[in-house]
């Protein structure tokens, strides 16, 4: 699957400092790479309110991202869990 960063998601991915979760985020991403179909990754979830905007969990983190109609996926952010809702609601 073909994955597009957004500036934000880039710009959240720099203010992170711990090289442990950096890494764990690009296996994320590798895994994210080597599936045809989004239903291949069980570490998905929907988020509530748009059937083609996702999450996943790593440590304290929250990755967003969006599949767009090309079976594209797009990283849209990455926050701390005690911020992504507030800011994906702006």
């Amino acid at each position: 699957m073909e994955i597009k960063i957004t500036d934000t998601f880039a710009s959240d991915f720099k203010i992170v400092k711990d090289q442990g979760l950096k890494n764990k985020i690009k296996d994320i991403i590798d895994s994210v790479k080597s599936v045809d179909a989004v239903s291949e990754l069980s570490i998905l979830k929907t988020i509530q309110g748009n059937k083609n905007a996702y999450r996943i969990s790593v440590g304290f983190y929250t990755l967003v991202l969006l599949k767009d109609d090309k079976n594209k996926m797009i990283l849209m952010r990455l926050l701390h869990r005690d911020t992504i809702f507030k800011a994906l609601m702006k």
